[in-house]
């Protein structure tokens, strides 16, 4: 069975300014509605609070060392490289939004209940491999076997 692609297809994800700008938008967007709450000001305070740890949180996820860097395509199926230089091996989950602009990419680690997603807008990658990493994605039936 052969395809046109290498037997291993790689695609380094690049920080996404787009995305950070748009949580940056969405903090300032809720601060802003919390504020205006006809609540006593304890309360307000209490939630900007707790809504700005959540997207530091997230923030922090997503930019330490289990940030996804890189996607691998193999006949064996895909693996997630996290920046802390952990390879965790995944399935591409059938719900996955795949668009020309917007790729969220949701897996399922192998062995284990937990999924991760994986978003790749159009400045995490140059617009050859988001197109090719759209294809293989569209195309993927799943029925990877394990290596021998």
């Amino acid at each position: 069975m052969s395809s046109g692609f290498a037997s291993s297809r790689h695609f380094e994800l690049a920080r996404s300014r787009l995305l950070a700008g748009a949580i940056f938008a969405l903090g300032l967007t809720c601060a802003g509605l919390l504020g205006r709450q006809p609540w006593p000001l304890p309360l307000r305070l209490v939630a900007i609070v707790m809504l700005a740890a959540f997207l530091g949180g997230w923030l922090w996820r997503r930019s330490g060392s289990r940030r996804i860097r890189r996607l691998q395509v193999t006949r064996h199926g895909w693996r997630l490289h996290e920046a802390g230089g952990a390879t965790l091996a995944a399935t591409l989950q059938p719900d996955s939004l795949l668009t020309r602009r917007l790729l969220v990419l949701n897996f399922r680690l192998d062995g284990r209940r937990r999924s991760r997603a994986v978003v790749v807008l159009p400045d995490s990658l140059p617009p050859a491999e988001r197109r090719r990493l759209l294809v293989l994605a569209r195309f993927d039936d799943g029925a990877h076997r394990p290596p021998p």
